[in-house]
């Protein structure tokens, strides 16, 4: 018979293609070839099927072997060099990704004590593109990754109790830092546009109330929600020190509360503080004075001559001693400034070896007290921040790397 004779292979039966099949085949003999080898009794279409039984069974262990069960499998470890010619899966990809990816927080033991302050003073600093949380006496950075402003404008920081704003003046958007977590877009009133300044509560904030009255700032906490009270401004608000506002308006510059306008100084407000105001008031034939205004009573006590300064406001210690005062470096035109401690019971002035960066739209603290009023915390011109003790002696805590903007303090203790 031949090939175009043949019928038709039935279903189960294999097809021969160069010679008859075994069991149709005539008498066995040399052009036949020796038949399969197999156990006695078997015919060769029962052998072929248990081969490839057998083939299929060698598949389904290996491919049992080689992908073992949910519940024994271990944790997935990315491979870090995959052979050549083999491309990864989807999954095994963005696994490695994420692997080499750095984490938004990260915890740097320095194995000592950054300043010798009680547990609970924490200072805060902005970079670039993440805020760090130094717990001094622990000597431990926390570093907060994932910011990016889109704006080079003033920024305010402010630090609550278990949280930091990070807070462009402009539409950019801003961020909450929550402690240990990775960063939050602000939410409610936090996201309007304007200043954020430190309310006098923990965990409260001087926002702009919107686009209906803007000369009203109202105090929110740290979720943009309203706590009820607002404070009526003209010009220019800012941070008055004691948890409420200042403002610069004709006439000079005053503290405005709830409800209430008064005004500091007609001349010019050089230092703040909790306790006292450090400022230059001139008479009718320009004769100028450096002058202690006691908050509580209004009272200005003289502590000697002065000259026109155009510099931007210090801090007072919180004991109402010592202001710390930025002046301008001739040699730098007007980009830097040095940083001088005045005692505001003698008036003697002392000159620093700290440089700073001067910049007037800057509307966050260059420098804090802590609350003993033991240490003055700055930030120099090269992004390091820096402690002085009252005699003015520094001591560096960070190198700069990466360089910080802002810094705030927070204590608990």
């Amino acid at each position: 018979m031949t090939s175009s004779e043949r019928p038709e292979p039935e279903l189960g039966e294999i097809e021969w293609l160069d010679v008859d099949p075994p069991d149709r085949a005539g008498p066995a003999g040399p052009a036949a070839g020796p038949r399969p080898p197999g156990p006695p009794g078997l015919s060769s279409r029962g052998w072929y099927l248990l081969v490839f039984v057998a083939l299929v069974a060698l598949v389904l262990v290996l491919t049992v072997g080689r992908h073992p069960s949910h519940q024994a499998a271990p944790s997935p470890t990315p491979s870090t060099s995959p052979s050549p010619s083999t491309s990864p899966s989807p999954t095994e990809f963005l696994t490695s990704v994420a692997a080499s990816a750095p984490p938004p927080v990260t915890v740097t033991d320095v194995g000592r004590p950054l300043l010798d302050v009680p547990t609970g003073v924490e200072l805060f600093a902005r970079t670039a593109d993440s805020v760090l949380r130094l717990q001094l006496a622990a000597g431990r950075i926390t570093r907060t990754t994932g910011i990016d402003l889109g704006t080079t404008g003033p920024v305010f920081f402010v630090v609550g109790p278990h949280e930091a704003v990070v807070k462009p003046l402009d539409a950019a958007p801003g961020y909450l830092i929550r402690d240990g977590q990775p960063v939050h877009p602000l939410q409610g009133l936090l996201t309007n546009d304007g200043q954020a300044i430190p309310g006098p509560g923990p965990g409260q904030v001087w926002v702009w109330n919107g686009g209906q009255n803007p000369t009203k700032m109202v105090l929110v906490d740290f979720s943009g929600r309203p706590v009820g009270v607002t404070i009526s401004t003209e010009g220019e608000p800012a941070s008055d020190g004691a948890g409420y506002l200042m403002t610069y308006l004709s006439g000079g510059v005053y503290d405005a509360r709830p409800g209430s306008l008064q005004r500091i100084t007609s001349g010019a407000l050089l230092a703040i503080g909790r306790t006292r105001w450090l400022t230059e008031e001139c008479d009718d034939q320009h004769r100028c004075t450096l002058d202690v205004i006691d908050r509580s009573t209004g009272r200005h006590r003289v502590l000697g001559p002065t000259s026109d300064r155009n510099d931007p406001p210090g801090v007072i210690s919180p004991d109402g001693t010592t202001a710390a005062l930025l002046r301008s470096d001739n040699q730098s035109q007007g980009q830097t400034g040095i940083l001088h401690l005045v005692d505001l019971e003698s008036g003697a002035d002392h000159e620093t070896r700290v440089v700073m960066g001067r910049d007037d739209a800057y509307n966050g603290a260059p420098a804090v007290w802590t609350l003993d009023s033991r240490w003055l915390i700055v930030v120099d011109a090269t992004g390091r921040i820096v402690a002085l003790d009252r005699g003015g002696h520094p001591r560096t805590l960070t190198d700069g790397d990466p360089q910080v903007a802002q810094i705030a303090l927070r204590s608990t203790s």
